[in-house]
């Protein structure tokens, strides 16, 4: 890539535009058929109408950018799709250079919705919850005051929490990228989050890790 002209990075081998990468791309991976390979190229669509003919370069991705946010999407895993489609070209002999070489998406300016039900059908089934089992009622107090999945509050630990500053920190792996990511969340000390692991923490048994530990 280093050694290319700036006006032979982003060429393509006449007659093969993005579309077309693409398309020859679902052929292949088609036809050695994965589980992981076919769902994510219908992400393709969108971007390669988009796209169209147009020479793929780092300023028309930025322009990509702007239009999705313009119409209230933000298409991560399209562009990680597409990018993984140049890859592939550029080994075939499609493309000369990647348009995605040294080019970082923008980060969104609108943070993560949290996934978490609302009050009042968190009250609904925690109020029916409760009679039943005590643990599960506080572990579903734990998600929703803290967002957290299902399965981190059932496997939450007494290390992974800061008691001097009420924040949570956790690494989970994450499978498209095959690289570890570390989450902090805080635990709101009006919430009703904080008065279970409060609770939890005051009777504590000696050498016990698991917060949860009668599920």
């Amino acid at each position: 890539y280093a050694i290319l002209s700036a006006e032979e990075r982003y060429l393509v081998v006449p007659g093969v535009d993005f579309p077309e990468m693409a398309r020859r791309y679902k052929e292949e991976k088609d036809s050695a058929w994965l589980p992981s390979t076919r769902q994510p190229f219908t992400r393709l669509t969108p971007f390669t109408e988009w796209v169209g003919s147009r020479q793929l370069t780092p300023e028309l991705l930025d322009e990509f950018v702007a239009y999705c946010r313009a119409i209230g999407r933000h298409d991560t895993k399209t562009l990680i799709q597409a990018k993984r489609v140049y890859s592939w070209a550029i080994r075939k002999g499609y493309a000369k250079g990647n348009p995605f070489h040294k080019w970082k998406m923008p980060k969104t300016t609108r943070p993560r919705p949290h996934r978490a039900v609302s009050h009042d059908d968190f009250i609904k089934v925690s109020t029916a919850m409760r009679s039943s089992s005590k643990t599960v009622y506080a572990a579903m107090v734990v998600c929703y005051g803290t967002a957290m999945d299902w399965a981190d509050c059932q496997s939450l630990r007494w290390s992974m929490i800061d008691m001097s500053t009420l924040s949570i920190t956790r690494v989970r792996k994450k499978m498209e990228t095959r690289y570890d990511k570390t989450y902090t969340t805080q635990i709101d000390p009006a919430g009703m989050a904080y008065e279970v692991i409060m609770g939890r923490h005051k009777h504590r048994k000696s050498g016990v890790d698991l917060v949860f530990t009668d599920m």
